[in-house]
């Protein structure tokens, strides 16, 4: 696994699975309790056969793609390794907010966020409307509009 930092200069990936927010440690230069490994498997080495028991759930579009893979990948005795090597992405939502064309995304996401809710075995519904909700109120903050907050509890 590389490290992702963002365009912000904040490590992203690996990090560690929270119930609601992932904590990112290697931010505080914190060591990576590895039971609780997540990260964004885009840029990912891995052997093909750890895909003789695990299929990317269609139904997922966003970042609940790499939450549910790594749940998934936590259940197994996986050695992970963090390489010396640094990916630069630049994350649409640490940009400016353009109110209705984050509004569209947040649609989606929240979306995302619910059916990973239904299907990982490490989350719930409940934890997923709450995240949803907090996800509302931030973004309602950010881009000073209450469409957020409104789209985060229809």
């Amino acid at each position: 696994m590389p490290k992702i930092v963002g365009q912000n200069g904040i490590i992203y990936s690996p990090n560690e699975r929270g119930a609601i927010k992932n904590k990112l440690v290697l931010n505080q230069n914190d060591q990576i309790d590895f039971s609780k490994i997540n990260g964004i498997n885009s840029c990912l080495t891995m052997k093909l056969t750890l895909f003789t028991s695990f299929e990317y759930n269609e139904a997922l579009f966003l970042d609940q793609v790499d939450q549910l893979f790594f749940d998934h990948m936590r259940k197994k005795s996986i050695d992970y390794l963090i390489i010396d090597h640094t990916i630069k992405q630049n994350f649409s939502q640490r940009n400016p907010i353009r109110k209705q064309e984050y509004l569209t995304r947040f649609s989606i996401r929240k979306k995302d966020v619910l059916q990973y809710g239904r299907v990982s075995p490490a989350s719930n519904i409940v934890c997923s409307k709450i995240k949803i909700l907090l996800l509302g109120i931030q973004l309602t903050i950010k881009a000073k509009s209450v469409k957020y907050l409104f789209e985060a509890i229809k």
